[in-house]
């Protein structure tokens, strides 16, 4: 089969077998466009979907939730494929972000329960923060795009050149925050700035970062109308699965990492893969992680990229985010229990429970600052459908270090942890545990990208522009970072994947170039 390929003369291939690049396979085949070929480096399809199947359960390690409905396509999809929870079941579970103040329980180390209304003040507090920054924006970072449009780089760079997004996440909620709190009445001062330091946890999980000084404020994001988190009956992959089963196995070579892709031979793309096959295609569509650019972009394309694409793709942020399920044959909690998150309060408590973990034998791993990697832990969740199964989500620089430890060092620092924000030394070790590991994954890198305060003028544009033009679109790039508006998301990378096909469809109806059926 390999060889019948490589004598082959491709109208596409597409380098990277995730949303992006299955959504872009879709678009050209529905559209005529039937000569071309998937390259995925991995043994699966999917890229950052990966939905695994347990005793107890579906679990997804990456993606999880549609955010957004409304103008959101893969929430079209899971709805007319009836994928979608039904939220009129008791046994259902919001992951909502706004309940987990209305639901969870916030506790310190010690096992104290946190005042409800302290926690709502606080939690009120940090979205009028962020919905004041939000209107006070240019009017053209507010305005919504449709969710196929083209990209609309001039929008971003006049909010740029008006230096709106230079400001840092770390910085615009430091200030505000501390005008918060010299406008409260109480005397609650020490348990609310513990609470705040939690939701900047959540933040650098939110937006998938090593530190909040390095995110622009408020970024471009904007969430689709309708409810923000949409969970799935049978896990992300499904709505994947809708997707790629229209894609004929012919179409696709997995276990296929490209070395380097030649864009400039007699309009004639070249790619080579690392096992020494190659393959040619009139168009090439780059659909891999900006994490895996970022660390091979010098060496993945002849000629080189332009300097400005270079720039821009080491301008967008990327990093990482964990997830760590536990699992239980018999769970420690009762049947109306959300979860628990984790509000540190006391430095002496977190020494002592330093010295406890590290006399277990568990390896020490210290951030910068000195402290354990554990303390970047947010808190654990029930998981929608699964009901012995905690969700915990680490992030920031903590994330980074816990993927050299082992699932056994995680699985008791985890329950020691559990037993004192719950106040329940009962609790036991967990049967299972299940980590995400995307930060050394080779192919992938990391979670997903945000708009990082080193941005640019010109960069947006300059990550998305074809090669060598626009107008000659021999290379394009497609996936979540290359969103306008939904970056970080599954959908984001659908629609960037569509945008590519498009250009190529569009490219051949004006040409009038006949297409091979193969």
């Amino acid at each position: 089969m390999e060889t019948s390929l490589e004598n082959v003369e491709f109208d596409v291939i597409i380098v990277g077998g995730g949303m992006a690049g299955i959504a872009a396979a879709q678009q050209l085949l529905q559209n005529g466009v039937n000569n071309i070929l998937v390259l995925e480096a991995q043994d699966y399809l999917g890229g950052r979907i990966k939905t695994i199947n347990t005793e107890y359960g579906h679990l997804d390690l990456g993606a999880e939730w549609i955010h957004g409905q409304t103008g959101n396509p893969l929430y079209d999809i899971a709805v007319e494929n009836r994928l979608v929870h039904n939220r009129n079941q008791s046994s259902y579970i919001s992951p909502s972000s706004a309940s987990i103040y209305d639901v969870h329980e916030f506790r310190t180390e010690n096992g104290s329960l946190i005042n409800r209304n302290i926690v709502c003040q606080v939690s009120k507090a940090m979205e009028d923060l962020y919905c004041k920054s939000i209107n006070s924006a240019p009017k053209e970072c507010q305005q919504i795009t449709d969710i196929i449009s083209e990209i609309e780089p001039s929008k971003f760079e006049k909010a740029i050149s008006r230096n709106f997004m230079t400001k840092s996440f770390a910085t615009h909620y430091s200030e505000g925050f501390d005008e918060y709190l010299e406008s409260c009445e109480n005397t609650d001062y020490d348990i609310q700035k513990a609470l705040y330091k939690w939701r900047l946890k959540w933040e650098l999980g939110d937006n998938c970062c090593a530190s909040l000084d390095d995110v622009a404020f408020p970024g471009r994001y904007i969430m689709c109308e309708g409810h923000g988190i949409t969970d799935l009956k049978f896990g992300f992959g499904s709505v994947f699965d809708v997707l790629k089963k229209d894609i004929p196995k012919q179409k696709v070579a997995l276990r296929k990492p490209v070395k380097v892709i030649k864009w400039k031979k007699r309009n004639i793309c070249s790619v080579e893969c690392f096992d020494g096959s190659v393959y040619k295609s009139k168009h090439v569509i780059v659909t891999v992680p900006i994490g895996y650019l970022k660390d091979h972009m010098t060496s993945m394309f002849c000629p080189s990229l332009p300097d400005k694409k270079i720039h821009a793709i080491q301008n967008v942020g990327f990093s990482t985010l964990v997830k760590v399920f536990l699992a239980w044959n018999k769970p420690f909690w009762c049947e109306s229990y959300s979860g628990v998150q984790f509000v540190w309060t006391s430095d002496a408590m977190q020494e002592q429970l330093q010295t406890e973990i590290g006399k277990q034998g568990t390896t020490k791993m210290l951030k910068v600052d000195g402290n354990p990697w554990y303390l970047d832990i947010t808190g654990f969740e029930r998981c929608t459908g699964r009901p012995n199964v905690l969700c915990g989500w680490l992030v920031g620089e903590g994330a980074e270090l816990s993927t050299t430890l082992s699932d056994i060092d995680v699985s008791k620092v985890c329950t020691r942890l559990l037993q004192c924000f719950c106040g329940d030394e009962d609790i036991q070790e967990p049967d299972n545990i299940y980590r995400s590991q995307w930060q050394s994954n080779q192919f992938i890198g990391g979670g997903y990208s945000y708009v990082s305060t080193r941005t640019q003028d010109g960069d947006f544009e300059a990550l998305c522009e074809s090669l060598p033009s626009n107008q000659n679109p021999r290379l394009l790039f497609a996936g979540e970072a290359t969103s306008y508006n939904f970056y970080s998301t599954a959908h984001g990378a659908y629609e960037t994947g569509i945008r590519a096909a498009r250009t190529i469809i569009t490219l051949k109806q004006e040409s009038k170039e006949p297409t091979i059926n193969l």
